[in-house]
């Protein structure tokens, strides 16, 4: 009974003996050859899942470590390739559809795994790495990425002209959203919004 090692190829030299009770014997042998098969990548440690604040530094991770393939030893090479889902703004009042901006970008280069977030952009995504050997087998693993808000400032997008009115006019009323913005503002076509202004006023005498 030959029982074969997992894993291993190559060749060996079986040799079996024969003896009789006198203590006489005869030997034969015979080549085994192994021959070698492809074994898949497998996912070696769990891609853990990423919880980074809006507009926050870039995020690097060794691939390496994450995958592996028995084959490597004998010249086998897994390439890496990563792909990011649409991001889930939780924006959407499940009605009216939302148009979902880009949440991050991932790249690879050699096994290092880099994650740039766009300004200004947050909510939760789901990045795929998929590690492929020369022969065409791959394994694949995934995990969320999740960009929390922070507070951005409101600006002044324009200046308002000089109001000149004669003594006991009457009231003069002035629009201020179109010289005022604030990224966490919602389009008001969507519901509910995340931020909201509130305007104080004023008054200097000259």
């Amino acid at each position: 009974k030959l029982s074969f090692e997992p894993d291993q190829n190559g060749t060996a030299i079986v040799t079996v003996t024969a003896t009789d009770s006198q203590g006489a014997f005869v030997s034969d042998e015979f080549s085994v050859t192994v021959t070698p098969v492809n074994d898949d990548p497998v996912a070696n440690l769990e891609l853990e899942d990423i919880v980074v604040e809006e507009d926050g530094p870039e995020v690097t991770g060794d691939l390496s470590q994450a995958f592996t393939d028995v084959d490597i030893e004998y010249g086998d090479q897994l390439s890496f390739v990563v792909v990011v889902g649409s991001p889930d703004t939780g924006e959407s009042d499940g009605l009216n559809p939302v148009e979902v901006l880009p949440l991050l970008k991932a790249t690879i280069e050699g096994t290092e795994l880099k994650l740039s977030f766009e300004p200004d952009q947050n909510g939760t995504t789901t990045v795929t790495v998929t590690a492929t050997d020369s022969q065409g087998s791959f394994v694949s693993d995934e995990f969320s990425v999740t960009v929390t808000p922070v507070n951005d400032q409101p600006v002044a997008v324009g200046s308002i002209k000089p109001v000149m009115v004669e003594q006991d006019s009457v009231d003069v009323r002035i629009d201020l959203e179109p010289f005022f913005s604030d990224k966490d503002i919602l389009s008001l076509d969507v519901f509910p919004a995340v931020d909201s202004l509130v305007f104080d006023v004023q008054v200097s005498s000259s």
